[in-house]
């Protein structure tokens, strides 16, 4: 299995936005019980040579949530619009209320 890993590494060297050799490098990490966080310097590397090969940074989004155990909630595109338009329509509320309530008493001589 070690050589399969380094064969698919150089797969990766030359093209780092091979699906299919990424797809097999996480076939065969998980079958050699690679820890996440091995592969998480692994792609640290490849992203240190390349910024843009998104294809490492995907890989991190994997693996990031194996490293920190934590719950990844999903949201729509409409739940989060729905939570902002909520959001902006609070503050408004709370502009205005408070504008409200800070206007002088236009008869007081100045």
């Amino acid at each position: 299995l070690s050589k399969e890993l380094k064969l698919v590494g150089s797969a990766l060297t030359l093209d780092g936005r091979n699906f299919h050799a990424w797809n097999y490098r996480q076939f065969i990490v998980k079958l050699m019980g690679v820890h996440a966080e091995e592969e998480l310097s692994y792609t640290s590397s490849l992203i240190a040579a390349d910024f843009s090969n998104y294809s490492a940074w995907h890989y991190r989004t994997m693996l990031l949530p194996q490293l920190y155990n934590e719950d990844i909630t999903t949201v729509s595109f409409d739940e989060l619009m729905a939570s902002t338009s909520q959001q902006q329509q609070q503050q408004q509320q709370e502009a205005r209320s408070s504008g409200s309530r800070s206007t002088t008493n236009p008869a007081a001589p100045g």
